[in-house]
């Protein structure tokens, strides 16, 4: 039997079976059942690329994100990519835009489109998506191996973290070399695991060293609006502690707007730490203290984790924890 046998008796063209076994996330699930079922009662096995598609390897994983426009997605995204690239797998990405009614509806989607889907592996990456239960009943929806980005440990799931409570004590470790007695808290969005995680782990590590936090320093909003941030520093004025903790780049931008425009300097008044890492954090004036998260590693590990697992079906799950680093700068 050949290519063209194959065409003919799932009534599809040649062009079609081959971009099925070359490209198959480029072919409609249903046209790819139909070219598989003839296969496999033809006994057809070409070539590799015919193997790949009867034994369901599509040579596709797919990337779940909460968020497209912060450089941490970015990073993961980047990182994820590289690895599977070389590996000749195709990256597909799909974001739920921070949307509980999204992720619902992609619940909704697995459940009733579960045949026809077609991936070798998934990723999760964001914090809506961290719920235990999703992670377990997306696993158990798929069938497929499943790593989870920046959420550990989990139970029978491969998960890959940071390590927060590390990182969490640095920042409070640098205030209290400052001499720093109460700090303001720009978390980010606390609805979001994450942002909420590393607030409650700061407020803990802070407490240990003396240093106070009111409940009304700290603030939720955006990732990406440093607008918000310079509005919550300013409404301080009268009462400004003497370090801010603000979660990224874009919120202690804000942060050291707002501080400019009160005639505020800094360090001498206010220390400020961003919790994480850029490569504008160094030509800002002044100088951005922050977190160096290994963001791409995220990415790159996961990747690795799932090629292994989708390689051998058996191996077990593991929760591999990145190390962090604070990075001292004139904040």
């Amino acid at each position: 039997m050949n290519i063209r046998e194959i065409a003919k008796l799932a009534n599809v063209s040649v062009a079609t079976v081959s971009r099925a076994m070359n490209r198959p996330e480029k072919v409609k699930p249903e046209t790819l059942l139909k070219i598989r079922k003839v296969m496999q009662e033809n006994n057809y096995t070409g070539n590799p690329f015919a193997r790949n598609l009867i034994n369901s390897r599509t040579k596709s994983i797919t990337l779940l994100i909460n968020s497209i426009d912060n450089q941490f997605m970015m990073d993961i995204t980047q990182g994820a990519e590289k690895v599977l690239f070389e590996a000749g797998y195709m990256l597909s990405i799909i974001n739920i835009s921070k949307s509980m009614d999204k992720m619902a509806n992609f619940m909704d989607f697995l459940q009733e489109k579960r045949p026809n889907i077609f991936m070798d592996g998934l990723i999760l990456a964001g914090s809506y998506l961290h719920e235990k239960d999703y992670c377990s009943s997306i696993q158990s929806i798929l069938q497929c191996p499943l790593v989870v980005i920046d959420k550990g440990p989990l139970e029978n799931i491969t998960t890959v973290y940071v390590e927060e409570r590390s990182a969490m004590k640095q920042v409070a470790s640098h205030f209290a070399e400052s001499q720093v007695q109460n700090v303001a808290i720009i978390p980010g969005e606390m609805e979001f695991l994450f942002s909420k995680r590393r607030c409650d782990l700061l407020v803990e590590e802070l407490k240990k060293k003396n240093i106070t936090v009111l409940p009304e320093n700290i603030f939720s909003f955006p990732m990406e609006d440093p607008e918000s941030s310079r509005k919550a520093v300013l409404s301080m004025k009268n009462s400004m502690p003497q370090g801010i903790y603000a979660a990224n780049e874009a919120l202690a931008m804000g942060t050291l707007r707002a501080l400019h425009e009160l005639g505020l300097l800094v360090p001498d008044e206010v220390s400020v730490v961003a919790g994480e890492n850029s490569k504008y954090n160094d030509v800002m004036i002044p100088s951005l203290s922050s977190i160096s998260y290994p963001n791409i590693e995220l990415g790159e590990m996961a990747a690795h984790e799932l090629l292994l697992s989708i390689e051998d079906a058996s191996k077990g799950s593991r929760n591999i924890e990145l190390p962090t680093r604070f990075i001292k700068r004139e904040s």
